[in-house]
């Protein structure tokens, strides 16, 4: 469904060879990081909200705003979306993508809250990146 890598269980006939799912470095990441991002987007948008009041008042304040409740139904969203997706591709595969969370929830925090980070953030971002895609290199078959 939708460019996810099905590869056969043992005995099937489909070994998950490169093939058959479409090119194990040609596969497009799993669906869910995006609705992850918008979590994180929203319980920032909660903190803003929230920062500065005494223990008590910051809980009330929380339980008030309504984006606190829409961040936690995303978040169960993309736990959900998350075990779908893992149920269709190897957790070798799927999991990298996860940290592509490490680069893209700081990217928004300087475009949509104008955040600070430094040159070397970059640096780092760029060997994730360079990391997801040897890793999904690498989870193709064993010996082919």
């Amino acid at each position: 469904m939708g460019g996810v890598c099905k590869r056969g269980r043992e005995g099937e006939g489909n070994r998950g060879s490169k093939q058959a799912c479409g090119g194990v470095v040609g596969s497009p990441p799993p669906r869910g990081q995006g609705v992850r991002l918008s979590c994180q987007f929203l319980f920032k948008l909660v903190a803003q909200r929230v920062a500065g009041l005494p223990a008590g008042q910051n809980l009330v304040a929380l339980a008030t705003q309504p984006v606190f409740y829409r961040a936690l139904a995303l978040y169960g969203v993309s736990t959900v979306l998350r075990i779908w997706i893992l149920g269709r591709m190897p957790l070798s595969q799927a999991y990298p993508w996860m940290s592509l969370g490490v680069v893209l929830v700081p990217a928004l925090g300087v475009l949509m809250f104008g955040e600070k980070v430094r040159p070397v953030f970059w640096l780092g971002a760029g060997l994730i990146v360079a990391g997801i895609i040897l890793t999904q290199y690498g989870s193709g078959p064993v010996g082919g």
